[in-house]
C-alpha cells in the first residue's frame, strides 16, 4: 500500500508547478528570441537597404541606375517599389535636363559663332 501524506502531495504539486513555470518561461524566451531574429531578417534588413539607398541619393553620391530588389509585397516591399518608381522618374527628369542643357549649349555656341561673324564683318 502506498502511503503519501497530504503534505507530501502538496509539496510534490508545488515542485511540479515550479518546474512547469520554468519550462513555460524558457519556452516563451526561446519563442521571443526566434521572433526577434526572424523579424530582423524579414523587416529590418530590407528596411535598412531602403534607408541606405535613400541616404546614398540624399548625400549626392546616388547612382540612379541602381534599384532596390523587391522581395515581398508587404509594407517594406511597397516602400521599396514606391522608391524604385521615384528613382525611375527622377532618372527620366535628369536625362531630360541633360538633353536640354546640351541643346542650350549648342544654341549658345551657334549664337557666339554668329556674333563673331557679325563682328568680323
Amino acid at each position: 500500500m502506498i502511503s503519501m501524506t497530504i503534505e507530501n502531495i502538496h509539496k510534490e504539486l508545488a515542485e511540479n508547478r515550479r518546474q512547469l513555470i520554468w519550462i513555460a518561461l524558457s519556452a516563451l524566451l526561446a519563442v521571443g528570441i526566434i521572433l526577434k531574429i526572424s523579424m530582423h531578417q524579414v523587416v529590418m534588413s530590407p528596411m535598412h537597404k531602403v534607408v541606405e539607398r535613400i541616404q546614398d541619393i540624399a548625400d549626392g553620391e546616388g547612382d540612379l541606375t541602381k534599384l532596390i530588389t523587391v522581395q515581398s509585397q508587404d509594407e517594406v516591399g511597397k516602400v521599396a517599389s514606391g522608391f524604385n518608381r521615384f528613382v525611375e522618374k527622377l532618372r527620366a527628369i535628369v536625362t531630360q535636363v541633360l538633353a536640354t542643357a546640351r541643346q542650350v549649349t549648342q544654341a549658345v555656341q551657334e549664337v557666339l559663332r554668329n556674333t563673331n561673324l557679325i563682328a568680323q564683318g
